[in-house]
Order: C-alpha cells, then structure tokens, then sequence
C-alpha cells in the first residue's frame, strides 16, 4: 500500500538538524534537535507529513494493530506516522497510572527512565516508531517487555538513524530491518547556533 508523498526532502536551513549541549543530569552530553518533536524547532505539518507518508512507505504495515510511539519526542513523529497509515496510535507515558495491562520499560540514558505504556494487550501486533536511534537500547528494552507479553513487533521506524551501523546489528540479529529517512551522514554538524536563533 502506498501512503501519498514517496520523496525525500533534502534538509536544509529551513529544516535543519544540528547537536545542542544538554544542561541537565541525562548520561548523554549532546542532544540532536530536529524538526520532528517541536520541543525546539517548529514543526511544519506539511513538511513531517510528507516525512512520515515517505517512512510508512517503508513500514510492514499489514495485520498492524497499533502504531506505538515514546515520550516525549517520539509522540509526534509516531502519531504522524498513525495519520498516514490510518492505523491507531498509543504513546508512552512518564507517569504511572493505577491502570491493568501496564508495560514498564526503561530509558537508561535519561534523567526521567522509566516509561508507561498502556492500552496493549496480548496477541497485538505493533510498529515501533522513534524520532531518532542513537544506540537503540530503549527500543531493545521495549522489544523484550513486549515479547514477555506476546506483544508482536512487526517492523521499525525512525526519522533519523544517529547511530553506525555496528548498533543496527542487534536489531538484525534479532530479526528486524530498521527502517528510517535520515542518517547520521545527513546531520548538519556545521550549522552555527546563533544563525538558529535568529530564525
């Protein structure tokens, strides 16, 4: 099935990625902001919709039950994917609710690490979407809860790739393609942060 835009735009001032030093207590120094999640730049809804129509394209959707997405900056770019496939959207959560069916996984590398999930049941069959993988452990930490509960992934998806190949061996080994729109090689790590700004 084919999900409308195929073409994959050239990034570029008007939507580009860059690195930004974190300032708080995450294991990670830098922070890749890109124009998928809104927390910095702003989303232009024709541009991460052409995005997400070009990576569903991509996506093994048949017999897919739910396209899921992680908090925070991941909601956006999975729900754009939903809308493009018409295949309903469930999101990770920060805060633990007194709900049935509750998946725990954690995000080893941020200040907040354990996220929620909640709506999914046995014998579900999901896609994983992620704005960015930079070594992918969250996403491995997720596949092994849902596998605990015979929650099926059927294919991943991310709209930038920040890692080498060397990480994308585990998810092979495990049976998956990762499928995505961005590499690490389309990361503008020149542009100068005060040209941003000045937006």
């Amino acid at each position: 099935m084919r999900y409308g835009f195929v073409r994959k735009t050239k990034l570029f001032m008007n939507h580009p990625m860059y690195f930004a030093e974190r300032n708080n207590n995450d294991h990670r120094k830098e922070k890749l902001v890109h124009p998928f999640d809104g927390r910095v730049l702003p989303i232009e809804p024709s541009f991460i919709k052409q995005q997400a129509c070009y990576l569903a394209n991509q996506l093994s959707t048949d017999g897919v039950d739910y396209i899921v997405g992680f908090a925070e900056g991941g909601l956006i770019p999975a729900y754009a994917i939903s809308e493009a496939t018409n295949i309903p959207f469930i999101g990770s959560y920060r805060v633990r609710l007194r709900l049935p069916h509750e998946i725990h996984f954690i995000e080893h590398h941020s200040e907040r690490s354990s996220h929620f999930i909640y709506g999914l049941k046995s014998g579900d069959n999901v896609i994983l979407i992620e704005d960015e993988i930079t070594t992918g452990r969250t996403l491995m930490n997720v596949i092994a809860q849902f596998e605990e509960r015979n929650i099926s992934v059927r294919d991943i998806g991310v709209y930038t790739l920040n890692c080498s190949s060397t990480f994308l061996q585990q998810f092979e080994h495990g049976g998956f393609q990762v499928k995505y729109i961005y590499s690490r090689q389309d990361i503008n790590h020149t542009v100068p942060v005060e040209m941003i700004a000045s937006r």
